[in-house]
């Protein structure tokens, strides 16, 4: 069985298969849909595959995000950490902004998976972030609110 969720980014199709004790990411072919590589993460996958730039995030419930290029590969493994992704997330100044239902906004650096910084709203999170101008907004139960500001 596989989730109803897919993502492509270059020759890839990422979706997600169950396995027996953890979740398989599996990469299929652009052009034949013919499976090409298969990637176990740890845990379940709750939150994803979703395309940011050209990679491929997944988040799972042992709390770390995988990043997938447009080639089958893994790129990076985030540290862990304690999300629970809403919305699908932005590319912002080589950086993924993720936001947690429970009220935060994580910027994790897009090339190394490290977390940049992880701000809390005291809000819960409903939706994607989004930029306007230098300034990240994010939807929340009460509105919408300032996540943070660039310089």
């Amino acid at each position: 069985p596989v989730y109803n969720q897919v993502a492509a980014t270059g020759e890839t199709v990422y979706l997600i298969r169950r396995g027996r004790n953890n979740d398989e990411i599996v990469g299929l072919s652009y052009e034949t849909l013919e499976e090409l590589n298969v990637q176990e993460v740890a845990g379940r996958v709750i939150w994803g595959p979703n395309r940011l730039g050209n990679v491929v995030l997944v988040y799972t419930s042992a709390g770390r995000v995988y990043c997938f290029d447009g080639q089958q590969q893994l790129i990076w493994r985030s540290d862990k950490v304690d999300l629970r992704p809403v919305g699908a997330g932005i590319v912002d100044d080589g950086n993924f902004l993720l936001t947690g239902v429970e009220g935060t906004l994580w910027r994790l650096n897009a090339t190394t998976g490290e977390t940049v910084d992880a701000s809390p709203l005291n809000q819960r999170v409903v939706g994607t972030p989004f930029k306007v101008v230098n300034e990240v907004w994010v939807p929340t139960e009460a509105g919408i609110v300032s996540g943070a500001i660039q310089e």
